[in-house]
C-alpha cells in the first residue's frame, strides 16, 4: 500500500475540520478543483471514500472517522523524521580546514574562525598568498578557501562572491595636496612583489598611471610597506582593507581613490558536495565583514570604512 504524503493528509484534515470544500480550499489557499483532486487522490489509495458527498455539511464515513484519529500521527511522525535528518546534517564535522589570504587573515581571521565554531569541532586556518591558496584547495589540502579572482576553471569547484576591496593610492600625509600626475613623476614608488595576484594587480595599476620604472623599494609585507610610506619615503598602490593591518600608520597616511577604479573580489571556493555548508560559511563571513565595517574598522578610519562599504553588493549571495 502506498503511504499518502503530507499535503494530501493535511487537505483531508482541513476538510474534516470545516466540513465544507469551499472554506477548506480558502484556508489552504488553493482552488476548490485542486482540493477535490487531492481528496480523490487520497481516496484512491484507500478501500472506500472518506466523506459522504451528498450531505451538507460533509459527513465522515466510518473510514473517514478512523482516518481523522490516525492521520495526525502520520504527520507528526513525518515531521520527526525530517527533524532528525536535518539535525544529523547539522552535527559539526570533526575538522574544517580554511585558507585565507594573509591580508584578510590579519584583520578578520580570528572573527571568522569564531563564527564557525558551531560548524566543526576543530578549525584550522592557513594563511598565505594567491595563487598558493587556490592550489592548496585544488590539492584537497583545504576544505574551503577565500581567494581573489581570477580563478582557474575546475569541474568540481564552485565560487561564492563574498565582498569587494577597492584599490587605492597611499602617500605620506605631507603629500596630500600634490597632484597625482606630479606625484607619480616626482616621488619614489614603493611596491609589492609580483608573485601574488595582489602584487600583479598593484603593478598593473601603477603602469596605468604612467609609471614604467621599477619600484625603488619592494616589500612582501603590507605592514612594512605602509610604515615606509608613513615615514615619507614613497607612495604606493594598495587596497583599502590592507590599511586596517597597520592602524598606527593610518594617522600619517593620505588616501586617494584609484583613478582606474580597480576592485578585487574575495570569494569562497568550495567543492560541489559541500554546497550547503559553503552557504552557511559564506553567510557567516558576510556577517563578520559587516560588523567590522560598522565597528572596529570604522573606528580606525571612517573614510576607509565608508569607501569599502560603498562598493559592496550582496545581491548574488545564496
Amino acid at each position: 500500500m502506498l503511504i499518502p504524503d503530507n499535503i494530501l493528509v493535511e487537505t483531508f484534515l482541513m476538510v474534516a475540520q470545516e466540513r465544507n470544500l469551499s472554506i477548506a480550499a480558502s484556508n489552504l489557499r488553493v482552488s476548490q478543483p485542486t482540493l477535490t483532486k487531492r481528496l480523490q487522490k487520497l481516496e484512491s489509495l484507500l478501500p472506500s471514500p472518506l466523506f459522504y458527498r451528498h450531505t451538507r455539511p460533509l459527513k465522515l464515513t466510518n473510514l473517514g472517522q478512523r482516518a481523522l484519529l490516525e492521520l495526525p500521527k502520520l504527520i507528526n511522525n513525518n515531521k520527526k523524521i525530517w527533524s532528525n535528518i536535518i539535525s544529523q546534517n547539522q552535527v559539526p564535522q570533526s575538522l574544517l580546514r580554511l585558507g585565507m589570504p594573509d591580508s584578510l587573515s590579519e584583520i578578520m581571521g580570528a572573527e571568522c574562525l569564531n563564527a564557525l565554531t558551531n560548524l566543526a569541532r576543530r578549525i584550522e586556518l592557513r594563511s598565505g598568498i594567491s595563487p598558493g591558496l587556490e592550489n592548496s584547495f585544488r590539492a584537497f589540502e583545504l576544505d574551503f578557501t577565500i581567494d581573489t579572482d581570477p580563478f582557474e576553471k575546475h569541474t568540481n569547484c564552485e565560487i561564492i562572491s563574498l565582498f569587494k576591496d577597492p584599490f587605492i593610492i597611499v602617500t605620506p600625509h605631507s603629500w596630500k595636496e600634490k597632484k597625482l600626475s606630479n606625484l607619480v613623476n616626482e616621488k619614489p614608488l614603493v611596491g609589492y612583489g609580483r608573485t601574488s595576484k595582489f602584487g600583479a594587480t598593484c603593478t598593473r595599476i601603477v603602469e596605468k598611471l604612467g609609471v614604467n620604472t621599477q619600484p625603488r623599494f619592494n616589500f612582501d609585507s603590507t605592514q612594512s610597506l605602509l610604515r615606509f610610506v608613513q615615514a615619507g619615503h614613497g607612495w604606493a598602490a594598495t587596497s583599502a582593507l590592507c590599511l586596517f593591518q597597520s592602524p598606527n600608520a593610518l594617522k600619517d597616511i593620505a588616501i586617494r581613490k584609484c583613478p582606474t577604479a580597480e576592485v578585487r573580489t574575495f570569494s569562497l571556493l568550495h567543492r560541489l558536495d559541500d554546497a550547503n555548508l559553503a552557504h552557511q560559511v559564506s553567510n557567516k563571513f558576510i556577517n563578520v565583514f559587516e560588523k567590522l565595517i560598522h565597528g572596529p574598522w570604522a573606528s580606525l578610519s571612517q573614510e576607509t570604512a565608508n569607501m569599502v562599504e560603498k562598493i559592496q553588493d550582496y545581491s548574488s549571495l545564496p
